[in-house]
Order: C-alpha cells, then structure tokens, then sequence
C-alpha cells in the first residue's frame, strides 16, 4: 500500500471517528443524566458498552490525526509538527481517561460507591483536574493544528477556521467558563479536513527535467537535422 494511499486512510478515519464520536455524545447525554448517582451508572452495562465504544473512537482518532499532519506535513513546518505532538498526546491522554472510566470506575463503585458519590470526594476532584487538563491540552493543540493548517494552504481554510475558533472556545470552556456544544466547531472542522484527505488524493509530483551543463535539458524529442 502506498503512503497516499494510508493517508487516504487516515482522512477516512477521522471521518468515522467524529461521526461516531457525535453519536456517542448524543447517547452519552440521554443515557447518562446528571441528576443520577455516577456508582449507579458505571456499574450498568450501558456504561460500559458506551465508553468502551469512546476508546475505539479514540483510537480511531490517532490513527486518523496521522493522516490529516502527513497530508500537509511539508508546508505546515515547525508550527504544524509541534501542533500535531501535542493533539496527539492530548487524545492519548483521553484514551488513558476513557480506558479508567471504562474498566477501573465500574470497580471502585462497587467497592465503595458511597465515597465515589459523596460532593467532596478527592478521587472524583483528582478525575474532573485530569480530564480538564486533557481538555485544554487537545484544545491548545487544535488551535496551533488550525493555525498552521491556514498558513500551509493544502486543506480548506474554512475547515481550519472551524477548528481555531472551535478550540478557542474549548479553552475558554475548559478555563473560564462552560460553554455548551463546544466541541461542534472543532468536529465539523476535523470531518471537513478529514473528507478532503479521503476524497482528495494529493496531486502527482510532476517529473524532474534532467539538468546539463548549460540548464534544463529539453524533454522533447530531437529532430534528426539529417533528413534520414
């Protein structure tokens, strides 16, 4: 397989995985309700069915943030590289919390759930610190993947405008304020970019002209001066 043919892959990953995600946002907020006990949901199957489905989402966005920086590797520079380490490392993070929510809370619950539904518990404060710094580090490095996909040129500047103001607001989410829906810019930003990857194979480098000694030599064919 060719490596444009894997980061055609990795665009159509990213697709999948923010359709998902969506759907499993739209799941999470009707089958998980707040004013319910957190020992009383994680111990259901629901919950497990539908975090276990977040960490194959997950992976799928690794895979697929691969494709979207290999695309635009070369133009988007030092910015589009340091952008990219750090969503990258901020969804891994995610994973990490997704895997906990998965397999270790459905445990602790049992164990002692009252602990685990009581305001003050530290556990809980230690959880909601990890997932708000996993938060605001994918936010920060969608916003630099944003900014050095518009400097690069290769994917729609619309998508990367999606994403900035979709990550800015996620920052502000995260740090200042809760905003509601804030992670719509930034998915409609990334299934943009990611429809283009998949959709859009990269044009075909043109074939070099060989060099001589006084410049480009012509590709055309010579014309036999002899008559022959």
């Amino acid at each position: 397989m060719s490596s444009s043919q894997l980061i055609r892959l990795g665009g159509l990953a990213t697709v999948l995985a923010v359709v998902f995600g969506v759907i499993l946002e739209i799941v999470y907020f009707f089958a998980f309700p707040d004013s319910a006990a957190l020992s009383v949901l994680s111990v259901s199957d629901t919950w497990f069915v539908v975090h276990l489905l977040y960490i194959i989402v997950q992976l799928i966005v690794l895979v697929g943030l691969i494709g979207i920086y290999a695309r635009q590797a070369e133009k988007a520079g030092v910015l589009g590289l340091i952008a990219f380490l750090i969503t990258y490392f901020g969804s891994a993070l995610f994973f990490a919390f997704e895997r906990s929510e998965t397999f270790i809370w459905p445990v602790f619950a049992q164990v002692a759930p009252q602990f685990m539904d009581h305001p003050d518990a530290n556990v809980l404060q230690a959880l909601n610190a990890s997932q708000t710094i996993h938060q605001l580090l994918v936010n920060v490095g969608f916003l630099l993947f944003g900014v050095a996909s518009l400097r690069a040129g290769v994917l729609p500047r619309g998508a990367a405008a999606l994403l900035i103001i979709g990550a800015a607001a996620g920052i502000v989410s995260s740090v200042v304020v809760e905003v509601p829906f804030v992670g719509v810019l930034s998915a409609l930003g990334l299934l943009w970019m990611g429809y283009v990857v998949w959709s859009r194979p990269a044009a075909a480098a043109e074939p070099l002209a060989p060099m001589t000694a006084s410049g480009l030599a012509s590709t055309r064919p010579a014309i036999d001066s002899t008559g022959d």
